[in-house]
């Protein structure tokens, strides 16, 4: 019989920065080809209510807590073939925890995002981050909210490689994007899965189509279960378990989301 081979964070390339001004692209850096994927990692903010006389009157929920559903790319990159999404130089809609296509681009290993909320019907400066992108040539780019008091007024950015010889089909990707420490258990594999760690599952060709997956949350009255269900992976599909920060739980509950975020395999891999 086959295992599953799980791998830690410890031999994966990633980078992890904080919401700050992108520094300036310097000329003489050298531009490469890329693709590039981008996924926002969060819970859309609940209605907000404030009474007001007899009434309660339904209120903008605070910046920090409204997900961006579009982003820009200043620093335009130079396509190299056709994006099934806009132009990059454009507005780019996205939905919450949805892998974003940006296509095969040129472009240096600084990338700048800004982040825009339409839905807030104030208008704020939108933040903007600046992702390094090291050498990769298939990264994924999620951002995710500061897990604290400052939200998506702060984002963070974290880089994970997507190319083949990384992440090959049949791969299941857990990340922990909280301060909780959780403990997973992947078909007969069991393992921990610190805060902003992640774990790569590769499931042989000869496994069932079917992943079984347990998930749990160390808080100080013990464990507590988040999730324990299964879910069918294709062939060519990649699987990504996202647990997220989510305070808008019931008492007693650990205050997180898992989200599963499902996605073709695309080697697109050049020599």
């Amino acid at each position: 019989m086959k295992f599953p081979v799980i791998i830690t964070l410890a031999c994966l390339p990633w980078s992890l920065v904080h919401g700050q001004d992108a520094p300036p692209t310097p000329k003489d850096e050298k531009k490469s080809e890329r693709v590039i994927h981008v996924l926002i990692a969060g819970q859309r903010a609940m209605p907000v209510f404030e009474k007001k006389g007899d009434e309660y009157i339904e209120v903008e929920p605070a910046t920090k807590s409204i997900v961006p559903n579009a982003i820009e790319l200043p620093d335009a990159p130079q396509l190299t073939e056709k994006s099934p999404t806009q132009k990059p130089d454009a507005k780019i809609m996205a939905w919450p925890n949805e892998v974003i296509h940006l296509g095969r681009c040129r472009c240096a290993s600084s990338l700048r995002l800004r982040l825009i909320r339409t839905l807030a019907r104030q208008s704020h400066t939108p933040p903007e981050l600046s992702c390094d992108l090291l050498d990769l040539k298939e990264p994924l780019v999620i951002i995710s909210a500061e897990d604290g008091e400052r939200g998506w007024d702060n984002p963070q950015a974290r880089v994970i490689d997507l190319a083949g010889s990384t992440v090959p089909a049949r791969t299941v990707v857990a990340l922990n994007l909280t301060r909780i420490p959780l403990v997973t258990r992947f078909e007969s594999q069991q393992g921990k899965l610190a805060p902003g760690t992640l774990q790569l599952l590769h499931l042989p060709p000869t496994a069932a189509d079917v992943f079984r997956f347990r998930i749990d949350a160390q808080s100080n009255a013990g464990m507590v279960p988040v999730a324990n269900s299964s879910y069918q992976i294709g062939t060519t599909e990649r699987l990504l378990l996202l647990a997220i920060p989510n305070r808008q739980v019931a008492p007693g509950a650990p205050p997180l989301s898992l989200q599963m975020v499902i996605y073709q395999h695309m080697v697109t891999d050049k020599k």
